[in-house]
């Protein structure tokens, strides 16, 4: 945190709720711009970014006895 990368490939600007539908419920970054999310550089960048995050199951025990 804090800390930028000296030549980022992409920036990415908004609201927490649009970073959580970006990695989460991967929706289109398309949409998440037209709601607010500014993206300065490569988008193709993110989305391979968001391609590669893996969505964790809907269901899954935290702590298993």
């Amino acid at each position: 945190m804090d800390q930028s990368h000296a030549a980022p490939m992409a920036t990415l600007k908004g609201p927490r709720q649009l970073f959580l539908g970006l990695m989460f419920m991967k929706a289109p970054l398309a949409m998440l711009e037209k709601a607010g999310l500014t993206v300065e550089g490569d988008r193709a960048v993110v989305e391979a970014w968001q391609a590669a995050i893996e969505t964790p199951e809907a269901t899954f025990n935290i702590v298993t006895p």
